[in-house]
């Protein structure tokens, strides 16, 4: 793989990530329950299940929440997320999760399908990331599956603008290419991913 071609798609992705992370924190909103949320998301381990369902979503669903599902952008994507997330007034590929004044949030992006994608190593990333982050320590990094797509997971510590960061990121290759990324500043976001990418259907 040209290495160049790879740094760059990855820094298009970390910008994506950068800007994101600009619009967390910012919502108020109220503390809802999540008994609905967990309840009517059991993890199951069907590594194959099929996640992909074509649907052509009304067009004022994209960057929505209703009914306790987010739509992305562009309807490519949706996800069951818990009642007391919301969609960032900056960015509706940001969700903010968590408390109120929390800097949790979610990013989703969606790009043309990279064509590169099994080729991607930690090497990557890391030095793309290095130049953008302090601190950066990466935790995990595998290609695996998120149903029955491709996806590279990988977990990481940074620091930026001060604050300590866990990054927990999916990238999913379908038809696109699909970015999902964590960001746990409170260090209670992390019970809530499984159960979120556990629902993740792909839309187009």
């Amino acid at each position: 793989m040209n290495n160049k071609t790879a740094r760059m798609n990855i820094v298009i992705f970390v910008a994506i990530f950068i800007i994101g992370m600009a619009g967390c924190g910012n919502n108020k909103r109220e503390n809802k329950d999540l008994e609905t949320f967990n309840n009517t998301n059991s993890l199951k381990k069907e590594t194959e299940k099929n996640i992909v369902e074509k649907k052509d979503l009304p067009q004022d669903s994209y960057g929505t929440i209703k009914n306790g599902i987010y739509t992305a952008t562009q309807g490519a994507l949706q996800m069951t997320v818990p009642d007391t997330w919301n969609v960032s007034k900056e960015d509706a590929t940001i969700l903010v999760a968590g408390k109120e004044d929390s800097k949790d949030c979610v990013i989703i992006h969606v790009t043309e399908k990279d064509q590169k994608f099994k080729n991607y190593k930690q090497k990557d990333f890391e030095e793309a990331y290095n130049k953008l982050f302090d601190n950066l320590e990466f935790e995990e990094f595998k290609q695996t599956k998120v149903g029955n797509l491709e996806a590279i997971y990988m977990k990481y510590t940074c620091s930026k603008d001060s604050m300590d960061i866990v990054e927990y990121q999916y990238m999913l290759n379908g038809e696109n290419t699909y970015l999902i990324s964590f960001t746990d500043v409170s260090g209670e976001l992390e019970k809530e991913i499984e159960k979120c990418m556990d629902s993740i259907v792909i839309c187009k």
